[in-house]
């Protein structure tokens, strides 16, 4: 019923039934994933109303198994990309997987393997589940804050008044209230659009 690819490997269609509403993969190395695949074969759709909750498992630096929420698949939705890389550094690692893979079905702590978990719920419900992205957008916010202050900071430690400039005609000089600025709106710009450092 299910199949999921990442780059570089072949399709895998092992999905492994856990109960009646629950399929679980496991993926080798997987925190050397950046994206993967995931998609319906087209062998048997969901049932009328319902979908598919895709969440990813891993091991987190605790030794407990995390579950964060990707996103959903339905008959509608036959086929979904997900980023992956970075979730396990996520500062949100509660187990988000409510039901019996998240309690049930754990890899071992010494493995590097992930797992893709799929529970078919209502797509009522469904649709009211938020995926772990903002994690992501948080962190992009995070370092981008840090980079721009670290550049800020370089910078203004060459400031001089200009009185105490003197002429150079071959250098360039840079006000230090338009870096300013440009920080402000770069900061502004992050906070209200997280998709602007993908742009």
């Amino acid at each position: 019923m299910f199949a999921c690819l990442a780059s570089g490997r072949l399709v895998q269609t092992d999905f492994q039934q856990i109960d009646e509403a629950s399929f679980v993969t496991n993926i080798q190395d997987g925190s050397e994933l950046h994206h993967i695949v995931v998609f319906l074969t087209g062998t048997t759709p969901f049932p009328v109303g319902y979908g598919g909750a895709v969440y990813f498992g891993f091991i987190g630096s605790d030794n407990q198994q995390a579950w964060i929420y990707l996103g959903f698949l339905s008959n509608q939705k036959l086929s979904a990309i997900f980023k992956v890389s970075g979730l396990e550094k996520s500062s949100l690692l509660f187990n988000q997987f409510q039901g019996p893979i998240g309690n049930g079905f754990v890899l071992p702590p010494t493995t590097n393997a992930a797992q893709i978990g799929i529970q078919i719920k209502p797509e009522n419900e469904i649709l009211q589940m938020t995926p772990n992205a903002n994690d992501a957008d948080e962190m992009k916010m995070e370092m981008s804050r840090k980079v721009v202050d670290n550049l800020f900071n370089y910078v203004s430690s060459f400031a001089i008044l200009q009185s105490q400039m003197l002429p150079q005609p071959t250098e360039s000089f840079v006000p230090l209230k338009a870096i300013q600025r440009w920080y402000e709106t770069f900061i502004n710009k992050v906070k209200t659009d997280s998709k602007f450092l993908n742009n």
